[in-house]
């Protein structure tokens, strides 16, 4: 089955000034598709940008002709109440790719609105970036319910940002000085969450790739491996700026989720880096809105140790009202400046 959705220019500003055009184009008969047809289960429509979308029950293929995309997904179980939406399953795979037309990487937003707002997304299968056939591109996603990758998630990505928080995107994605902060606007009062399951993993191997986590609270149970930089950031608005691999944040508006705002317990790792240019840094950061909240931070976090004594190998920032270190081994590079927050607790 082949879709083809279509926009004349491929400008930023013909993008969003088109936006309105684009947010009214229909997904001609895939309301009638019969969900095992395809690997997503969610009717998608193109909101900006220009995409191809091929579907099969296996494997489902985004074909981008834009530097920025964005795709609303109406997702087919539109059930009030009930537990997370398995949006792919285990055994199906959706690929996201340039088209051989527009020969340079790209930027997916992929914002998934359930009926009932609160139910969380749930990725089973498998996530795959490609340029040129090669590994690149960025692939987001957005759910207000919040998202969740089970254990036999794979995300093969050369970027990846997995949010709670909407992305504004009336200005293009990327926006601010240098055109490279990225808004994150949650609902007040949200307390939705990313969960990265035991046996989730998420693999960014380009150099300088980045790998986001940004929701109202975290758990991150998985493996995460990249060869760039991290970011675990609790709260419900922030400005997260996004140069050569490296995170800036502006915090907004913290998180109202209280208690573990953030849970780490798996291993947040990548490649030792291999000159003083390849710069990377893991943050795990929870401001609170209100009540005081703690990031309790176990398992592996950190870079692969130094090969030579003339490289670092990265740098780890933890901040929040509470940070507690321990529990199943903490394997972490160096430690800059105030990196512990206002208060913390080794155990």
């Amino acid at each position: 089955m082949r879709n083809v959705f279509e926009r004349t220019s491929v400008s930023r500003q013909s993008l969003l000034a088109g936006c309105a055009l684009a947010s009214a184009m229909a997904v001609s008969g895939w309301a009638d598709t019969a969900h095992a047809q395809t690997a997503l289960q969610g009717n998608p429509t193109v909101v900006a940008g220009i995409a191809n979308i091929n579907r099969t029950a296996a494997l489902d293929t985004i074909s981008v002709f834009a530097p920025e995309t964005v795709i609303n997904w109406s997702t087919f179980d539109n059930a009030i109440g009930g537990g997370p939406i398995v949006f792919l399953n285990a055994g199906s795979a959706a690929l996201f790719q340039n088209d051989p037309d527009f020969n340079s990487s790209f930027t997916v937003l992929n914002r998934i609105l359930p009926n009932d707002a609160t139910r969380a997304i749930r990725f089973d299968g498998t996530i795959q970036t490609r340029v040129n056939g090669n590994a690149g591109g960025s692939v987001w996603f957005y759910s207000p319910g919040g998202l969740i990758l089970g254990p036999t998630a794979f995300f093969d990505v050369g970027n990846l940002v997995l949010s709670a928080n909407d992305i504004d995107f009336s200005s293009g994605l990327f926006t601010g000085p240098g055109s490279n902060t990225v808004l994150f606007r949650g609902a007040a009062g949200s307390t939705s969450g990313v969960e990265i399951q035991n046996g989730a993993r998420i693999s960014a191997q380009l150099d300088n790739s980045y790998v986001a986590l940004v929701a109202p609270r975290i758990t991150q149970s998985g493996s995460i491996n990249v060869d760039g930089s991290a970011l675990l950031l609790a709260a419900e608005q922030a400005d997260v700026q996004i140069d050569a691999g490296l995170f800036g944040i502006g915090f907004t508006v913290g998180t109202s989720a209280g208690g573990n705002a953030i849970v780490h317990d798996g291993s947040t790792t990548g490649p030792n880096p291999t000159n003083f240019n390849d710069r990377q840094q893991i943050i795990v950061s929870a401001i609170a809105k209100n009540d005081a909240v703690t990031a309790l931070v176990g398992g592996t976090l950190g870079y692969s140790s130094a090969q030579t004594a003339f490289v670092d190998a990265g740098t780890v920032v933890l901040s929040a009202d509470t940070v507690r270190v321990g529990g199943a081994g903490v394997q972490a590079g160096r430690r800059d400046g105030p990196s512990l927050g206002r208060r913390a607790e080794h155990g």
